[in-house]
This record gives structure tokens, sequence and C-alpha cells, in this order.
């Protein structure tokens, strides 16, 4: 898929890096066979003479390597081209906006210094893949509710207070733990950022489904940066109350929840997903399988600062 204005390219630093990787690679397996082989001088000078081929026969081997890593073949069937992307008019809010707004929904918020959290966004920068201006201002959920289901219920009933019937909550009494959990991955990504700003709110990149549009969930997890993890209902449904702009017509990308994982049914299997859709005005809460890919919507996500 073609990459858009909304994310960063890469840049000559990260390719100097990927091309150390290499060297030392090639150093140490180079070193290996040697040893292993013993070859006689002569020997070593064939292949020192015969280098274009050489270089020729091993750059395969390395591109094979490279694209494997840059984009794992697991699950590649389930993703496909598309062009849906945010209303022309979405921007992220400015996040002295977003704390302002987190502060009034819950003004019983600790250690929440606007000053000191805005810092953080001058000491990062911006990962590859995340939305342009992409910083994003959202609350671990143990400060909005003593389980995560009453952290998702209580902001639910903010979206609700919002949007009025304009908000359908399709699993309505079915956000519990036997239907709905966190993946280790974000709770884990969740939990150190809490630890490491020691703030009810937390600061950190994001992207509202932009970079994984047209594949499933699990093509989404399986492609993930290493400091990238899934965003769950909790998350998506704060940044729809700091960002309500973010839906406006049915052609907006969808936002899949790829952070949690649920149960529909009762097969008992966490095989699925939670999903915002909007359509017919209405902006809608569900889940599906976690194999499925549209040209529609895409997994949100969040990367560790």
């Amino acid at each position: 898929m073609k990459e858009s204005m909304m994310t960063y390219g890469i840049t000559s630093g990260q390719v100097a890096q990927l091309t150390q990787l290499a060297e030392s690679a090639a150093r140490k397996t180079v070193a290996k066979l040697v040893e292993k082989m013993n070859p006689s001088k002569e020997e070593l000078q064939r292949v020192l003479e015969n280098g274009g081929q050489f270089q020729s026969d091993i750059s395969p081997a390395m591109g094979s390597a490279i694209s494997r890593h840059l984009c794992p073949d697991e699950y590649a069937d389930e993703e496909v081209d598309t062009n849906s992307t945010y209303p022309p008019s979405y921007r992220t809010r400015e996040l002295a906006d977003q704390i302002d707004r987190l502060t009034e929904l819950f003004p019983k918020f600790r250690n929440s210094d606007p000053e000191r959290l805005l810092r953080i966004r001058e000491e990062e920068e911006l990962p590859i893949g995340s939305d342009r201006n992409g910083w994003y201002a959202i609350p671990h959920w143990a400060s909005v509710g003593e389980t995560y289901e009453k952290a998702v219920e209580r902001v639910f009933d903010m979206i609700r207070f919002a949007h009025g019937e304009r908000f359908i909550n399709f699993r309505e009494r079915r956000l519990g733990e036997s239907h709905m959990r966190e993946t280790e991955r974000k709770a884990r990504a969740m939990h150190a950022m809490r630890q490491k700003q020691n703030s009810d709110i937390l600061v950190f990149p994001a992207q509202l489904g932009f970079r994984h549009r047209g594949r499933s969930v699990r093509r989404a997890r399986a492609v993930m940066g290493r400091h990238e993890f899934g965003l769950g209902a909790y998350e998506t449904g704060v940044f729809l109350l700091t960002h309500p702009e973010r839906f406006q017509t049915k052609d907006d990308l969808w936002m899949k929840c790829a952070g949690d994982e649920y149960v529909i049914g009762l097969e008992g299997t966490f095989h699925c997903a939670p999903i915002w859709r909007f359509h017919d005005g209405q902006l809608r809460f569900s889940a599906s399988r976690i194999e499925m890919h549209d040209r529609e919507s895409g997994s949100v996500t969040g990367f560790v600062v």
C-alpha cells in the first residue's frame, strides 16, 4: 500500500543502522564459515577474484531477510489495498487541548501536570507510522475504573451522553472479562508508560487506523513494530471523546481495537476484536473476527515512549 503524507518517511540514520546490522552479520558469518571450512589461501583468493558473482549470489538472501523482517509473511493474504482514510478536515488536536479536555471529563486525576506531560512530546521523536502530529493523551484505565470493564463502561456513558441515540453499543452488557480482555502486549505497554510517566494521563504517539488500513487484526498484530501495540475499546473510546470529529461520514476509516480480545457467541474463544463503525449517522460499537479484512477499517495502535 502506498505511503501517505500522514506518516513520516525513513531517515538516513535508519538506513545507516540497517547497513551496520547487515555488515556486522556478514562479518560474523564469514568468520564462522572460514573457521569451519578452513579453506586454503588459494581457495579463498578464488572467491575474492570472483567478487562480483559472490555479491550477486548473496544479495538475494540478504534482500529476502530484510523483506521478511520489514513485512512478515504471516497472514499476508489478509490484507487488501484501500483508499479509506480519515475525514478530510480531521486533525490531531493540540496535546494541551486534549489534556484540558480530559481534566474536564475526569477532574480527580492526580499528578496530571500539563507542562511535564508536554515536555515528553518535546523530548521524544514521533515514530514512523504514527499520525502526523500524532501525540495523544489517554488516561490509564486503572485511573478511571476499578476494572477494565468499569473503565470502558464509564467512557461509553460519556460517549452516550455526547451522542445520545446516535451511539449504538451492539455489545451492551457484554463487556466483562468473560467477553472482552486486554492483550498482554497492550497491558504491558500501558503499565510501563504509567510507571515511567507517573501520571493518570499518559502521553504517547498513536495512529487511529491509517497505518494498518485494509489489514485484518491478526495481520496488523503480526507486522507491528517492536515498540508498537494495539489499543482497545477503552483507549479508542477516549480518542472519540477528545476527537469527536474523527467520524463524520460512512466513508471515514473505521477503527479496529487490536489491543483487545473478544468472544462472540458460546464458543468461548477470544477470536474476535472490538470495532468502531460509523453508518447512517450512527456511531456503532461491535466486534468482528480477527481474520476479517476489508477496505473500510484499520487497527488503531500506540507506540511506547
